[in-house]
């Protein structure tokens, strides 16, 4: 997938590998959602879909949010 995304930081040095990986496999999973072109709600939505998926708890404001220019060109 062709996202544009060029640089991801994972944050959390301390964090077991496996955190770190389960953390790399939840942001490649939102990064396929792009070349669907969903409206910025529905992506959104979806991606706290995964988030519980992988987590296996609901997000909240500190662990997510979203930069306001989703889907812009640059």
């Amino acid at each position: 997938v062709n996202s544009g995304v060029r640089l991801a930081k994972i944050t959390g040095r301390e964090n077991s590998l496996e955190k770190k990986l389960k953390d790399v496999r939840f942001i490649k999973s939102a990064i396929e959602l792009i070349p669907f072109k969903l409206s910025e709600e529905e992506f959104k939505n979806k991606v706290r879909g995964l988030y519980l998926r992988h987590y296996r708890r609901e997000c909240n404001a500190e662990f997510c949010y979203y930069r306001p220019d989703y889907g812009s060109k640059r």
